[in-house]
């Protein structure tokens, strides 16, 4: 189930030239929008700017359109989709007589059941993580990394430092068992799990897996990303000649 035809995605990120997506799947992605809206309607981010709701599920479809190039319908409708299970009143079945069990399935895989104790529910997000079929991951994958970055922009108003960096711990877990989900994601986002405690040293961080956005130069308090740094170079050359500076563990 594909929206675009955009040729083979390979280690360097190219794509073939896009073709115009069709109207049956431009009216699903609106269904899913306007579902998605109404089923959180009364609901806001737990953030400090408490914002509605809907702007979660349409950043993980923003995410994975533009940033993991991810142009399959069902995982972009499922991304829209992916908290209606576990957050609002939504069945499986209303969820799967609307758009299919193929896409209904995604977002089962991805939802917890929220009768479990929530430490039971994080331990098997990362125990279920590892075994995910491959839209369920690319799914997982963009909730983590919005959830990341919503943490760094407008935390909750009554977490500690102890309480978010606890939280990073936790995804960086999750995020462990999706590696090889989708490059692009993973390069951009995957280096600020590993050095949020040294965050003002970096100077560049998203970007750094598309060639053409690395044009800053990084400044890395850890040495052991040096490894980190050979992968980059082998799956995507940097666009710039500026280097990375690596100080002392």
């Amino acid at each position: 189930m594909m929206i675009l035809s955009t040729g083979a995605t390979g280690p360097m990120g190219t794509r073939d030239a896009v073709q115009p997506a069709s109207a049956e799947a431009v009216g699903l992605l609106l269904r899913a929008i306007r579902f998605a809206a109404w089923k959180h309607r009364d609901q806001r981010r737990k953030g400090q700017r408490a914002e509605p709701y809907i702007n979660h599920p349409l950043e993980l479809a923003h995410v994975l359109w533009f940033e993991g190039g991810v142009r399959d319908e069902a995982t972009l409708v499922a991304a829209l989709l992916h908290d209606t299970l576990e957050d609002t009143q939504t069945t499986v079945q209303e969820l799967q007589g609307e758009f299919g069990e193929e896409i209904g399935s995604i977002v089962m895989e991805v939802s917890d059941e929220p009768t479990l104790d929530w430490r039971v529910r994080k331990k098997l997000q990362v125990t279920r993580a590892k075994t995910a079929t491959p839209r369920a991951r690319l799914v997982k994958l963009a909730d983590k990394i919005c959830n990341l970055r919503s943490m760094i922009a407008s935390p909750p108003q009554r977490w500690s430092v102890e309480r978010r960096r606890a939280y990073f711990d936790w995804a960086r877990e999750v995020v462990e068992q999706l590696r090889g989900t989708n490059l692009s994601l993973w390069h951009r986002n995957v280096p600020s799990y590993f050095t949020m405690d040294d965050h003002e040293m970096l100077n560049d961080m998203f970007g750094s897996g598309t060639a053409g956005f690395r044009n800053r130069r990084a400044a890395f308090r850890d040495i052991g990303t040096q490894a980190w740094y050979d992968y980059l170079g082998w799956s995507n050359p940097p666009a710039s000649d500026q280097g990375i500076l690596f100080g002392q563990a």
